[in-house]
């Protein structure tokens, strides 16, 4: 299946003026701590992401450390997207069948889950640039199972999994929106623009939920700590620390201001 490629530098009506670049070298992350009170049931993530290095398995968004309870989201050797979470000895994992391998667009994800849906595929959806997609990988949870999220003393990652050093994340990320104890649709963090059909960023503006957060970056020169790289922008106060990341980790680089970049897909075209 071909998405919409989200490109050029036009005015989408909501523009997003900065992303986090991570460099894999710098082993840059994100993380944070969370206490009790998250919903473990229910929850929406929104992101939007551009890669930078292809072909090499890389984790973006990771709750949990310990090898037999957590939850990741995250891209194999292959250039397949998956969503993993391991919990009370279940494993549950749902696998794209699309290949996310262009270095020069950037990618809207959104996962829904609510476990609490009495239809095992209505449990997790995963939607690219507003599209639902198809798996070639899906082990639903079960019914009402509780899941490693935003609670009992979990650290939440982004660029990194706090696993393993192999595995982090090289390109972009941006709009951070992680909404606790919801499951809305992609309408609510994006649009399709009527004439070109591109899919486009949306100023989410509902609730957070008690242990949600919304990292949109700050601008170029911002200081590394944990209100400045990773400030949460909710209002629920939920900054994250940073971590192999700098103040010139702020790039303009962003949905609505792509910036062109070589292709790795063919390196043929660049040897000698």
């Amino acid at each position: 299946m071909v998405f919409p490629v989200v490109g050029g530098n036009e005015s989408k009506g909501y523009d997003v003026e900065n992303s986090l670049r991570f460099n894999d070298d710098d082993s840059a992350k994100l993380s944070l701590a969370f206490g009790s009170g998250g919903n473990t049931k229910t929850w929406t993530v929104s992101c939007w992401f551009k890669r930078g290095v292809i072909g090499s398995r890389q984790s973006f968004l990771n709750v949990g450390s310990s090898g037999s309870e957590y939850m990741s989201l995250y891209i194999d050797s292959e250039d397949k997207l998956y969503w993993v979470s391991e919990s009370g000895g279940n494993l549950y994992r749902i696998g794209s069948s699309a290949l996310f391998r262009d270095p020069s667009a950037w990618y809207h994800c959104h996962i829904k889950v609510d476990t609490t849906q009495g239809t095992a595929a209505n449990r997790v959806i995963i939607h690219i640039n507003g599209v639902e997609r198809t798996y070639s990988t899906a082990t639903y949870p079960n019914q009402n199972a509780t899941l490693e999220h935003l609670s009992n003393g979990e650290t939440y990652y982004i660029g990194g999994d706090g696993q393993s050093s192999d595995k982090y994340f090289d390109g972009y990320i941006t709009e951070i929106n992680h909404i606790d104890g919801f499951a809305y649709d992609p309408s609510y963090f994006g649009q399709t623009d009527p004439i070109t059909g591109q899919w486009n960023p949306k100023k989410y503006g509902g609730s957070y939920g008690t242990n949600g957060f919304y990292l949109n970056v700050p601008g170029a020169g911002t200081a590394q700590n944990s209100s400045g790289m990773g400030g949460d922008s909710s209002g629920n106060d939920h900054h994250f620390a940073s971590s192999g990341l700098a103040a010139n980790s702020s790039v303009t680089d962003t949905p609505t201001n792509n910036f062109c970049n070589m292709s790795r897909i063919n390196v043929s075209h660049f040897s000698d």
